[in-house]
């Protein structure tokens, strides 16, 4: 390998045909988050560690229209991942819905919620049923493509998007998170939003799975119970996930930290081996990853983190621990945990789906270590 120093930052030269790509790319098991817009040595000490699969940011990574200082805390992080063995440096990841959940605000493109493109579809269907859906899917098309356009940029993956019907959830429902109540019409227009993404190769990320969207509570702030049976689920929450895995829509998907006693009664459905391994896997087909919600949700359960960890990774490929004011020292204890622990590292099964997820951002990673001075996003 070679690397040339380019004002304070690295960009690397691989030869491909010297080392495989599977062997370059780092193979932790969980993504976490950094606090503020510039890297301390315990922030470093976490980019660097060999457990850190990706790390996620909020809106305090970010200064409201500095995007060059985004992009320049972005090309550090890489930097220090490239130089501490990560070739390919680290995935970067977002929860860049639209409307409410924007992350990046201020100086992006204020793109609107999922709820509009399903208000859309509404007006259209009340003025012409035949012409249903039209502009809605034209308009949610746009928008993806445009939206991921422009985090690709920075070499930034969505976790996007939200497939939840509009039942009435607090944090769905009000924050007009949800395509629509109708599960068939939340599908058609997901299908629509994720065809934009694709064409501009964004993967999906489906969550939060097997459905969110039912008034039963806040998973972030409390633990949802979901008492409906999984036929009742299946022909009402699971519509737009099951089409999209059978189309091969979905790189990855998130399950909801919900207790659906009908089907687990002793766990959430993303600590559940019958619905990832039997439902989601075997019955459903989907093979690609799957990812935990964060774990610092109080739906998440009261167990300790550590413990929380090694449980969700004995059923999900990836796990998150991220919070907005994360404290890198905490964060650093977990990982250093974790690789004392059989389930810090990725499988090469689950190494190849995540290669698969986040390869859209390979060659930006590869060459975010230089000065940026595209004055087109300054």
């Amino acid at each position: 390998m070679l690397y040339t120093k380019i004002s304070n930052y690295y960009v690397i030269i691989i030869k491909i045909n010297e080392v495989s790509r599977g062997e370059l790319m780092q193979t932790g098991r969980l993504i976490v988050s950094i606090n503020g817009t510039s890297i301390n040595q315990l922030q470093k000490n976490v980019i660097q560690h060999p457990a850190t699969a990706g790390i996620i940011l909020f809106n305090n990574n970010y200064q409201a229209f500095a995007t060059k200082q985004l992009y320049d805390f972005i090309s550090q992080i890489q930097s220090i991942a490239i130089n501490s063995g990560k070739a390919h440096g680290i995935p970067i990841f977002v929860d860049q819905e639209g409307g409410w959940v924007n992350r990046l605000d201020r100086g992006f493109t204020p793109f609107p919620p999922y709820a509009f493109f399903g208000e859309i579809y509404d007006k259209e269907l009340k003025h012409s049923e035949k012409e249903a859906g039209k502009l809605a899917f034209e308009l949610a098309f746009d928008s993806a493509y445009k939206q991921s356009k422009e985090l690709l940029d920075y070499g930034i993956l969505n976790l996007a998007p939200v497939l939840d019907l509009d039942r009435g959830n607090k944090i769905i429902s009000l924050m007009k998170r949800s395509f629509h109540h109708n599960a068939e019409i939340c599908y058609e227009l997901a299908n629509a939003y994720i065809d934009g993404m694709l064409a501009a190769n964004m993967p999906a990320t489906g969550k939060h799975f097997p459905g969110h969207g039912q008034n039963i509570g806040d998973s972030h702030v409390s633990e949802p119970i979901d008492l409906r049976s999984l036929k009742q689920i299946e022909q009402n929450d699971l519509i737009p996930f099951m089409r999209l895995i059978k189309q091969n829509k979905l790189k990855a998907i998130m399950p909801a930290h919900i207790t659906y006693p009908e089907i687990d009664a002793k766990c959430t459905a993303g600590f559940s081996k019958i619905w990832i391994e039997q439902l989601l896997r075997d019955k459903y087909g989907f093979n690609g990853l799957v990812i935990s919600d964060c774990l610092s949700m109080v739906g998440a359960g009261d167990d300790s983190l550590i413990n929380k960890l090694m449980h969700v990774l004995e059923t999900v490929d990836v796990a998150i621990f991220a919070e907005p004011e994360a404290d890198a020292a905490t964060t650093l204890a977990i990982l250093e945990k974790l690789a004392e622990t059989n389930k810090a590292y990725m499988n090469a099964q689950q190494q190849a789906k995540y290669n698969s997820w986040v390869d859209a951002t390979l060659k930006q990673r590869q060459v975010m270590g230089n000065s940026y001075t595209n004055t087109n996003l300054q």
